[in-house]
């Protein structure tokens, strides 16, 4: 059993089969072994296989910067280019809880996950 928790909702059905995919974002320096790589480990993408619905954050897909209200911003259908995937599991959901953090701004809802691959 894999426990995984996201800084974002991600209401998956007990006993739905789910994808999780956490991507690196990789940077090249001036010289070939200045490769700089960047991870969020609490930001992978959440597939739910049984209904099709992606559950994910702006990170990989990127959007079109400062919003406006009522206005919805443009992310990408595929990771950015620079994104490349880390690790990978599927399996079957065991429990799901969507916690509402009331104390803290930035990241106020969170998923825990425990799926069993």
């Amino acid at each position: 059993m894999e426990q995984v928790v996201v800084v974002f909702a991600a209401p998956v059905p007990v006993g739905n089969r789910v994808e999780v995919i956490w991507y690196q974002k990789v940077e090249a320096g001036l010289v070939p072994s200045q490769v700089r790589t960047d991870s969020r480990p609490a930001q992978p993408v959440i597939r739910d296989l049984d209904t099709g619905v992606i559950y994910e954050t702006d990170w990989a897909i990127g959007h079109g910067g400062r919003g406006r209200p009522d206005t919805p911003h443009d992310v990408a259908d595929e990771p950015l280019a620079d994104f490349r995937v880390e690790r990978r599991i599927t399996g079957v959901v065991r429990r799901c809880r969507v916690v509402t953090l009331r104390a803290l701004p930035s990241y106020d809802v969170q998923t825990h996950l425990d799926i069993e691959t």
